[in-house]
């Protein structure tokens, strides 16, 4: 089956009724997990008819004589959604735009994909659930024991008002006797009253159980707890000690670790100093390189993956329902499935019955299996003959597609979807979001890039370094996956920066923006920017002026002036496309010009409630030293300002493709960005083609590692040759489009 997708968005216009009916059409659509959202006017509606029917008045109307002299034209766009609440997941969101001309809605071109960022606002990041009550039986009753295969129900309360479709995106988990916190599946959930009701059944029997109810994670805060059978929870706290199970656990066990002789191995704070030292033995034994423990740290960041950063020889699914005959299930240090453990002579019972330190001889054999000698030549090759054995041999090969969509490792391996039509950035938690069911494919690079950026985490757990408070979770093999954000070198902490606010670019993607404890006068306006390179030398790039202003929405098209608002300028302007400029008293723009795409038009920006910063990019940059080039040159545009952020990840990308760009820039003073609807507040930046696919290839890979989420290209006969950018129509024929950065991966250091 096809996955769900929106294929239409239309209007149905009637003269003699106040409204217009909006509707969807939809390819596999289910009641049971998916919902719609409309964006109209940037207003957003999740109460739509049969899931799919919206009545509303499109367009403002101030004519008093509609029928003798209809409204003049106007361009409205509607943006759709489709979600999957029971994975808490975007299927798909696309938009239509419509031309106003009386009482007509036609349609202007396609139908087509657009930014989830359109409903930013709809999706509230602050919401929490404050409160789960449960088990009611039908009668709602509160129980305080559950049987199995009866009904219940469990209620969850946010802590402030919500949409409906917010409300369903609450994520229902169990635990059973202390074991893995587990999401229900077979479960219906309904909105009642401001909460989310779930109704569910139990099939188990177990002594304990507890109901979590959460929008991102789990909280032992959050739960409702209760006793099945046997003894009372208080029972068992007053058995001795001595009596209770001893359980395995990673964390306890990082905490016993003395460190390891010799240099220290990243990751090596959850494990033993005799694990360390086996894993040494093991990467001499199997000819990977020793300097600087080289070969032993490829180990350790495999392992590190393959064990959701757990190092716990139980990690996996084999463990919840040991089973020899199900061969998808895994266990382990390397997550050994059926056949790979009867290669090295074993099974995943027995290896889950080992230590960690036991199985590792388990995992050298594996290594040392014929068809992978001479293979294992790198951390990627190593990775390959675990995760996707087949591969091994292509390991050094970057553009060689490892799996593609049409194998189920590619959706349950999501850490390695990297281009930008792959995932998107949740900006209420500034994690990524993955698609699922989409085409695509995991290149080496991909693999390349994700290990990397394991073992660059692993080396804050390094027994000699100090961990980060948080803990990594991984995103595969039925897992979850680390974030594609590094984390900071050595976490720092402590501000660097003297009279001036200054940002610092890091070679490996990070970016930290560093307040002094006093900001010299003359500098309150002003920003430095700094690039470390992979050697660690600072280099100081340019200081620059910033200043704040409205926040404005997307340009909105329109064929005559908008009149909706007290104009208090009117120019005539002489800027690239533009050559007419309105403000309005309330702080909304209009500009005029030529658009390339739809010729004469106005597009109005609204201005909204928050300010945002705006940098007034340097005319040129020309920086080249010590191996590091951060060079552009604008054209004649005049949209010379930009986010403060934008710029910094800007500057990253530039020292990463190491390419001089001549850059269209990004937008206008106030935040406007004629004919650009997208580039405003300067989340975004074009950048002319270089048209040499190596070039321009590094200056998409860079523009994707700095953080630009959506990278879009042309579609002539040059541009298909370019990958890891999404489609961006002829538009983008002339240029390249770096857009929406994700400023939430900025980390800001405040001196004390």
């Amino acid at each position: 089956m096809k996955p769900a997708t929106i294929t239409a968005i239309g209007i149905n216009a009637n003269a003699l009724r106040t409204t217009q009916r909006v509707f969807v059409t939809t390819q596999n659509f289910n009641p049971e997990r998916h919902r719609i959202i409309l964006r109209v006017n940037g207003r957003y509606y999740d109460n739509l008819l049969n899931y799919f029917i919206l009545d509303i008045a499109l367009g403002q109307n101030k004519n008093p004589f509609p029928f003798q002299f209809p409204v003049t034209a106007e361009y409205i766009t509607i943006h759709a959604q489709l979600y999957d609440y029971k994975s808490d997941e975007i299927i798909a969101t696309k938009k239509q735009e419509f031309l106003k001309q009386s009482f007509t809605f036609k349609k202007v071109g396609d139908l087509d994909k657009t930014n989830p960022a359109h409903f930013n606002f709809f999706w509230n990041s602050k919401r929490l659930v404050s409160k789960v009550e449960g088990p009611f039986d039908k009668d709602g009753k509160l129980r305080s024991e559950i049987k199995p295969g009866e009904r219940y129900y469990f209620t969850a309360t946010p802590n402030q008002d919500l949409h409906n479709v917010e409300l369903l995106s609450v994520k229902w988990s169990y635990r059973y006797d202390g074991g893995e916190i587990t999401r229900f599946k077979n479960h219906s959930e309904t909105v009642r009253n401001g909460c989310n009701v779930m109704e569910c059944t139990f099939h188990k029997d177990p002594k304990k159980i507890k109901v979590y109810a959460y929008f991102f994670d789990p909280s032992e805060k959050v739960m409702v707890k209760f006793t099945n059978s046997g003894i009372t929870e208080e029972e068992e706290e007053q058995v001795p000690a001595k009596q209770q199970p001893a359980e395995s656990s990673p964390e306890v066990s990082a905490l016993d670790n003395t460190e390891s002789s010799g240099e220290a191995l990243v990751w090596s704070k959850k494990v033993s100093s005799e694990f360390c030292e086996k894993v040494k033995k093991i990467s001499k034994n199997l000819g990977l390189p020793q300097q600087n423990n080289e070969g032993a740290n490829w180990l350790m960041t495999v392992m590190a993956l393959e064990s959701a950063y757990t190092f716990s020889p139980k990690a996996g699914t084999f463990g919840k329902n040991p089973d020899e005959t199900n061969k998808y299930k895994y266990v382990g240090l390397i997550q050994f499935g059926k056949a790979a453990a009867e290669e090295v002579g074993t099974t995943r019972t027995h290896l889950m019955s080992l230590t960690a330190e036991q199985q590792l001889d388990y995992v050298e054999k594996h290594f040392k299996l014929k068809r992978f000698r001479g293979l294992l030549k790198s951390k990627t090759a190593l990775y390959l003959s675990v995760n996707y054995p087949v591969a091994t041999k292509h390991a050094g090969e970057k553009d060689y597609v490892v799996y593609d969509s049409s194998k189920d490792a590619y959706d349950d391996n999501p850490m390695f979807k990297r281009e930008s039509h792959e995932f998107w950035i949740d900006k209420k938690t500034g994690n990524k979001k993955y698609y699922k069911g989409r085409k695509g494919k995991s290149y080496v690079w991909e693999f390349d890039e994700a290990l990397n950026e394991v073992e660059e985490l692993g080396k804050q757990y390094m027994s000699n370094a100090s961990a980060p408070k948080s803990k990594p979770v991984a995103d595969h093999k039925k897992t979850s996956a680390p974030s594609a954000t590094p984390s900071a070198p050595k976490n720092n902490t402590k501000a660097s920066a003297k009279d001036i606010v200054t940002y610092h670019v890091y070679h490996n993607g990070i970016i930290e923006k560093h307040i002094p404890k006093q900001i010299k006068l003359g500098n309150e306006k002003k920003y430095k920017y700094v690039y470390h390179d992979y050697k660690n030398v600072i280099h100081e790039i340019c200081v620059a002026e910033w200043h704040t202003t409205k926040e404005k929405g997307v340009g909105k098209v329109h064929m005559t002036k908008p009149t909706h608002a007290k104009i208090v300028s009117d120019e005539n302007v002489n800027e690239g496309n533009t050559s007419r400029r309105v403000k309005y008293q309330n702080g909304d723009i209009a500009e005029y010009g030529t658009h390339p795409k739809k010729g004469k038009i106005w597009l109005l920006y609204k201005a909204g409630q928050n300010n945002v910063e705006l940098l007034k990019m340097p005319d040129s940059l020309n920086y080249n030293k010590d191996e590091v080039s951060i060079a552009y040159e604008f054209t004649e545009t005049k949209r010379r300002y930009t986010g403060v952020n934008s710029f910094a990840g800007f500057i990253g990308y530039l020292a990463k493709s190491g390419r001089k760009l001549k850059t269209t820039g990004s937008c206008f003073s106030e935040g406007s960005s004629f004919p650009s609807q997208e580039h405003c507040n300067g989340r975004s930046v074009d950048t002319l083609y270089l048209k040499k696919v190596e070039d321009d290839q590094k200056v998409i890979d860079s523009a994707i590692f700095f953080h630009f989420t959506e990278v879009l290209k042309g579609v002539d006969a040059y541009c298909k040759k370019l990958k890891r950018a999404g489609n961006g129509g002829t538009l983008h024929n002339s240029h390249l489009h770096s857009g929406n950065f994700d400023g939430s991966i900025v980390k800001t250091i405040t001196e004390k």
